[in-house]
């Protein structure tokens, strides 16, 4: 692998059901990780964690 980068994250996604008048809806999310370990303005919010702690 090349430049690997290990973090964590602490965001938290809802998905609870929505009842609607026929039913009801399911949210649902598109994960895309964009990271550029050299770009200091990156939105991505994570701290550096170990490859031991990453695959625990």
């Amino acid at each position: 692998m090349r430049d690997v980068i290990y973090q964590e994250g602490n965001d938290h996604l809802d998905y609870y059901k929505i009842d609607l008048q026929n039913g009801y809806q399911l949210p649902s999310y598109e994960l895309v990780l964009k990271v550029i370990s050299s770009n200091r303005n990156n939105e991505f919010d994570a701290d550096n964690i170990s490859e031991e702690e990453f695959y625990r």
